[in-house]
């Protein structure tokens, strides 16, 4: 089976051994490669190249923006996802108990077997995890332009946003319809979700199972 990495270089706070250690692989993995991204969007790029070589897994390494660039170039197609969660918050990978260091994820990609999940689609774009409109969508749109530019990430800095962002931010009126149920109103946290958090342990829906064939409603 081919095998093709696509490491995020800036993701997490220890880039160079993650990067060995996705660059030594696994003893199984003979027809192996592995290809950086160098903006953002890339990694889409490069997973439907994966693919078109006949890659059977692709493997996103970085956080859950990387994993969900990936997987924009694999739905559809015959190739399993893989995770080597490097993120700052990671939550795909803890919902589904993948090892937080990369040669844990390595070894456990190696040995596992591929299952099938739900994915969410929202303005034509999918989302494997969860997906905001509210306070929460304000803060992650605030901290990818941070990380944009070079500033800090990790767990400290998504905080520091999100004090930033509480000051300023205002529920705007909106409307939800689920099925024949209507409902007006002004939500600070409206997200559909898929699993279970945000990541780094902010759970937003409890019990949530990624292959049920539902996403959940969360407001607040």
């Amino acid at each position: 089976m081919k095998v093709r990495a696509i490491l995020n270089p800036r993701a997490g706070v220890a880039a160079h051994r993650t990067r060995e250690a996705v660059e030594q692989g696994r003893p199984s993995w003979k027809d192996y490669a592995v290809y950086l991204t160098r903006e953002p969007g890339h990694a889409t790029s490069l997973a439907r190249e994966a693919v078109a070589a006949g890659a059977g897994l692709v493997l996103a390494v970085g956080g859950d923006g990387t994993v969900n660039e990936v997987a924009q170039g694999l739905v559809g197609s015959p190739a399993a996802l893989g995770i080597v969660p490097v993120g700052s918050g990671n939550g795909l990978a803890r919902a589904l108990r993948i090892p937080l260091q990369p040669a844990g994820a390595l070894a456990a990609l190696e040995s596992g077997a591929r299952r099938r999940m739900d994915v969410g689609a929202i303005n034509g774009r999918i989302f494997l995890n969860v997906a905001g409109v509210g306070f929460d969508a304000a803060v992650g749109h605030a901290f990818h332009e941070r990380g944009k530019k070079g500033g800090r990430r990790g767990l400290l800095g998504y905080l520091r946003l999100s004090l930033r962002e509480l000051r300023a931010y205002r529920p705007k009126s909106l409307t939800l319809e689920v099925a024949a149920s209507r409902l007006d109103l002004a939500a600070f946290v409206l997200t559909f979700a898929n699993g279970p958090q945000y990541g780094s342990g902010a759970v937003i829906n409890p019990g949530a199972k990624l292959d049920d064939g539902t996403l959940e409603v969360v407001v607040f």
